[in-house]
């Protein structure tokens, strides 16, 4: 009985140190995803300039930036023709649970892609923690800097 004991006890302080390690590696998994959607909806964008003759999606010559709202789905009814045309999978942030990637565009050779853990204000923090160092906020991928932990 004290042997079996023994047993127990061991593998409940296995179990202990090995569950931190296992939370990490989740979270870590999580943040790669969203890491490769905005990858994947960089080369679609990519794509979409190269069949337009270097025009990127929503540009225009008046001052003002173009935002593209709902990138990650595609099956969306109002989805702007990068989307329903160039992104063929439903694409959702693993932290947020959201599909709302959102692109701007400001120059005709910039443009910014955030996942949808950075809010509406385009680089304020949300409550969704979704960085390497736990703080809050999301990634963005900037189309000349590649993927930053936040805009500014």
């Amino acid at each position: 009985m004290i042997e079996l004991m023994i047993v127990i006890v061991i593998i409940a302080i296995l179990a202990a140190v090995l569950f931190p390690n296992f939370m990490r590696i989740r979270e870590a998994s999580k943040l790669t995803a969203c890491k490769s959607n905005l990858k994947n909806m960089s080369t679609a964008i990519e794509i979409y300039a190269n069949d337009f003759n270097g025009l990127y999606p929503g540009f225009s010559n008046q001052d003002g930036a173009t935002t593209i709202e709902n990138l990650g789905d595609p099956t969306s009814p109002n989805a702007h023709p990068l989307v329903s045309k160039y992104i063929n999978k439903i694409m959702v942030c693993p932290k947020s649970r959201s599909t709302d990637y959102r692109y701007i565009i400001t120059n005709p050779s910039k443009y910014w892609i955030y996942c949808p853990a950075v809010s509406i204000n385009y680089g304020a923090n949300v409550n969704s923690k979704h960085k390497k160092d736990n703080t809050e906020g999301g990634l963005v991928l900037d189309s000349i800097k590649g993927i930053l932990e936040r805009l500014y």
